[in-house]
């Protein structure tokens, strides 16, 4: 009777948490939409402000303030990052963060921002229109996020709906956090998208970009110091990807920088929290004689490094902020390859772009925003590919779809993804399958090529799909009628050499996927794999080596190159650089299981010539 009085107990105050959510839900929706029909009228301004705190952290055990001391300041940033996607002219975000590129950003206003009556716009926390603050919780593997939009002369608050994740989903909710905040904005969502650089209005010949220091945002000290290099690697890694685009009928792509102790000096100027004036003045005569910069951040929370970053276009004032890229501490090499896919992505896009990738050209063809943010969050779970990502990317793709069901875009990609996720699976399954996804990644080819049989891009996929299947037939059929709907489709190349038996043929074509995408990790390994050494008496080496490393320099997280290095140096003899391969697969991101799986089945050697 006790334990059925203290269940009864318990029934009812579940009921009543229920209502009382069910009720500050219903009551947060509202205000939401008061405010969102408010602006900006209710300020009384023609921009409004916004300044987001960080976040309070309610745990006070050390473990869990070691773990996730950087929540707060994520969350805020999330937070911060949302609402400067909306490109708004009349909205302004206040960030407290004191790095250069923030800087920047305030001396990209136009004159209108700057006169006297618009300066609570300007920089000081309690001067702003809208505060965005909240508290957030680790607790029984869950995280709690509480935010609260706050305005700062009316005090009208209005307390959100609570995101709650599994602490396992860490940056999903992060995302998700952003995401809710940003439905109180909708006054401030763009009519068009923007998303190619330079953008089409861009009249010199020239384009001008500088790559800013990535700023170091972990909060342990230790950790702090450890990787404190990376600031510069993730710039340079970004510079060197800048300094090898080219457009065909575009401007000239420049990259510019600065000294270190240039930049040291800049810094210290700017660290002064005094007016702004100064500040803009000294950036606009010092940084701003280029046409973009781009900079970021990082940190460390429970082990796992988040990498963001942003591209600032001067002449259009917009701002293009780059999903998350995110994963373990160890696998900072993969991520730094999918970072630098995702910031050279908008150049890319344009018709113009040398190493276009087949699909671009449908990224931008959406006017949803959220279907766009959708489908890139989705290609950079793609991109972490070693790192086990694919099962979100595909849910960010059917994200996508839910918001635009006609995009063709995510479609393409999800087709190639869930190719790319059976052909992990038949590396790593006992049984070799594909585990169900070359089925699924068919029914998604099928669904786009029916929606445009006459473009590269559905026909690409088509032979993708028919190729893991094992129908070379059928792939080389859609691989040609790619090529000849774009003859600069290198993926296409890439797939129609796969699929071909000849080694004449296939050299040929997997050449010409090389010459028009360099920077192929695949195309390069398989250059070398399959067409100077398999099915020969004996292995041209010395290409092979060449062809194999190139891909590893690409692609820092390609397993499989480093097992074809592994078969090339046993084959020479070369046990000790053999190992060497084995150990950068690993420290790579490497499925540890499928290199000792292949180390104990490994293929008969054959001898080099």
């Amino acid at each position: 009777m006790k334990k059925l009085r203290e269940e009864d107990a318990m029934k009812k105050m579940l009921l009543i948490a229920a209502i009382i959510f069910s009720i500050v839900s219903f009551s947060s929706h509202a205000m939401a939409e008061e405010i969102t029909q408010m602006f900006p009228e209710r300020f009384g301004v023609k921009i409004v402000s916004v300044a987001v705190r960080p976040f309070t952290l309610t745990n006070k055990d050390p473990e869990t303030i070691q773990k996730y001391g950087a929540l707060p300041q994520e969350a805020a940033y999330e937070i911060s990052e949302v609402l400067t996607k909306l490109n708004s002219e009349e909205l302004f975000v206040l960030d407290r963060e004191e790095s250069i590129g923030a800087v920047i950003i305030e001396a990209l206003g136009d004159d209108t921002r700057r006169r006297k009556e618009d300066a609570p716009l300007r920089g000081q926390w309690d001067r702003a229109n809208v505060v965005i603050s909240g508290t957030c919780s680790v607790f029984q593997n869950q995280i709690y996020f509480y935010p609260k939009i706050c305005g700062s002369e009316d005090n009208q608050l209005v307390q959100m709906t609570p995101v709650i994740m599994p602490e396992k989903d860490l940056f999903k909710s992060l995302r998700e956090l952003g995401r809710s905040v940003a439905e109180h904005f909708q006054y401030f969502k763009p009519k068009e998208l923007a998303w190619e650089i330079p953008s089409k209005n861009f009249k010199k010949n020239e384009y001008v970009i500088a790559v800013l220091p990535f700023n170091n945002q972990i909060q342990d000290a230790e950790r702090k110091k450890k990787f404190a290099p990376f600031a510069g690697i993730a710039s340079n890694h970004i510079s060197a990807a800048i300094s090898s685009l080219s457009l065909a009928k575009g401007p000239q792509i420049v990259l510019t920088c600065w000294d270190e102790k240039t930049l040291e000096i800049l810094e210290k100027e700017l660290s002064d929290d005094s007016s702004l004036t100064n500040k803009t003045e000294m950036v606009r005569g010092k940084w701003l004689n280029v046409d973009a910069f781009i900079f970021g951040r990082y940190t460390i929370i429970n082990d796992q490094l988040s990498v963001t970053a942003k591209i600032v276009e001067v002449q259009n004032r917009t701002t293009k902020v780059f999903p998350r890229v995110a994963g373990s501490s160890d696998a900072s090499a993969q991520m730094l390859w999918a970072l630098k896919h995702l910031v050279t992505l908008p150049f890319k896009t344009r018709g113009d772009a040398a190493e276009r990738p087949y699909w671009a050209s449908l990224l931008t063809e959406t006017k949803d925003s959220d279907a766009l943010e959708a489908c890139l969050q989705a290609y950079t779970n793609f991109l972490s590919a070693n790192l086990y990502r694919y099962m979100d990317a595909v849910e960010y793709y059917k994200e996508a779809l839910s918001y635009d069901n006609g995009y063709l875009c995510p479609r393409v990609l999800m087709a190639s993804c869930y190719s790319q996720w059976g052909y992990q699976k038949t590396l790593t399954n006992e049984d070799k399958s594909d585990g169900g996804k070359y089925k699924l990644a068919l029914q998604e080819a099928e669904k786009a090529y029916n929606q445009a049989k006459d473009l590269s891009a559905t026909q690409t996929a088509m032979a993708h799909v028919k190729l893991n299947l094992g129908e070379y037939g059928k792939a080389r059929k859609y691989a040609k009628m790619a090529v000849q709907s774009d003859p600069q489709n290198a993926e296409a190349f890439y797939f129609l050499g796969l699929a071909t038996s000849d080694m004449d043929d296939k050299r040929m074509y997997l050449n010409q996927a090389v010459e028009l995408n360099p920077n192929c990790a695949r195309a390069h390994h398989d250059l070398g794999y399959y067409v100077y050494y398999e099915g020969k008496k004996y292995r041209d080496c010395d290409i092979a080596e060449r062809c194999l490393n190139e891909a590893v320099k690409i692609n820092p997280g390609y397993t499989i190159a480093y097992l074809s290095q592994w078969e090339l140096y046993t084959a020479r003899g070369d046990y000790e650089k053999a190992q060497q391969c084995i150990d950068a697969a690993l420290a790579n991101g490497g499925n540890e299981y499928y290199i000792k799986n292949f180390l104990e089945n490994p293929p008969p050697p054959i001898p080099c010539r």
